[in-house]
């Protein structure tokens, strides 16, 4: 039994990903209530995110189209939104949380405990971690560059021996 967004079927092993809801939408020709909201988004994108900046706005689309693309394939890079509190950080999370389906991705304000914790395994088989209020994430080292380029991850599970290495295939947003 294995949990790998993305992966080719096996005999072997049965992969219990469940694809994000989006790959079960059709392809929408022109409706320009979608294109309309879509623009709003991809606005907010650049003015919040960017700063204004069309090409670093375009580097953020391009990046969460990558992970709806090809799921299970690490960009090696995160995504770190800083600002007030009400900015509007968490209204493209809230949207790619909808495409890709709550049960593809982690959110926690806790990563100490629920990503680096010596038992945790919250991002097994998920397409994306959001870690919210980062301030509280204060040892920045190894393991977040790890968890943001490593192919594998290892997690040591409660009453069983031994450290489990399991396919990173968590995208990140801080």
């Amino acid at each position: 039994l294995i949990c790998t967004p993305g992966a080719a079927k096996s005999m072997y092993s049965y992969n219990a990903w469940v694809p994000p809801p989006c790959y079960a939408m059709t392809r929408l020709n022109n409706d320009a209530l979608v294109q309309q909201q879509l623009e709003k988004l991809f606005d907010h994108i650049r003015i919040v995110f960017a700063r204004g900046d069309a090409a670093h706005a375009q580097w953020i689309i391009d990046y969460f189209c990558f992970i709806l693309q090809k799921p299970g394939v690490l960009t090696k890079v995160a995504i770190v939104l800083i600002g007030l509190e009400g900015i509007g950080k968490n209204v493209i999370t809230d949207f790619i949380t909808k495409l890709l389906g709550e049960h593809n991705v982690f959110q926690t304000d806790d990563p100490i405990n629920t990503v680096f914790g010596k038992h945790s395994d919250g991002v097994k088989g998920k397409m994306l971690l959001i870690l919210d209020e980062a301030h509280k994430l204060n040892v920045v080292d190894d393991r977040m560059k790890n968890l943001i380029t490593a192919p594998t991850l290892k997690v040591e599970y409660k009453n069983i021996q031994g450290n489990h290495l399991f396919r990173n295939t968590v995208n990140v947003i801080v």
